[in-house]
């Protein structure tokens, strides 16, 4: 049983086998990543306390933690990792921020934990020079609900991209090609 409100090493071992059952699991690199993506937040609360924060910067189009964590719509996952001190704004292998990863994968719950964590709502994708908020006015499911929360947090609507676009120019596109919101 929990030992003042934590597993004990017992429960952590017996929560692993399910993982090794997971194709991500087989791919990746801990029992920390593999809790992340299995969406086991106990687990991997327990993990990251027990062992910490890896902040070093990815590489070969990795991605961190935090990158992952919020792509699977983990908020208490993000939000400690955060209080850990992962790097909120360390770019992927791709170039991407976590709160990129959040708005891609529609996870506005991340998005908010994010931005309560100090993510940058202008942070930009180094491949692209596209904002969080580009890529929101793109999205279809929960596109307008990011949109909004991160103007809320002082995303710039006047951001254009290498490409010269606003979000809004991408919203109107997608929205004419009958693909966003």
């Amino acid at each position: 049983s929990m030992v003042r409100g934590k597993p004990t090493a017992v429960e952590i071992f017996a929560e692993l086998p399910a993982l090794y059952h997971l194709d991500l699991f087989q791919q990746s690199d801990s029992a920390l990543t593999g809790a992340v993506w299995a969406g086991r937040t106990a687990l991997a609360t327990t993990l990251i306390r027990l062992y910490g924060v890896d902040r070093r910067h990815p590489s070969n189009g990795a991605t961190t933690l935090l990158h992952r964590a919020a792509a699977s719509g983990e908020r208490r996952v993000c939000a400690l990792l955060l209080e850990q001190g992962a790097a909120v704004e360390l770019l992927c292998g791709a170039g991407r921020t976590a709160l990129h990863h959040a708005v891609d994968h529609y996870r506005v719950n991340c998005l908010r934990a994010l931005l309560a964590g100090g993510a940058d709502p202008n942070g930009r994708c180094g491949a692209t020079g596209e904002t969080a908020l580009h890529a929101a006015a793109r999205g279809s499911y929960g596109g307008d609900t990011a949109v909004a929360v991160l103007l809320q947090h002082g995303a710039d609507a006047g951001a254009r991209c290498h490409r010269g676009r606003t979000a809004l120019a991408v919203a109107a596109e997608c929205t004419e090609l009958g693909q966003g919101n």
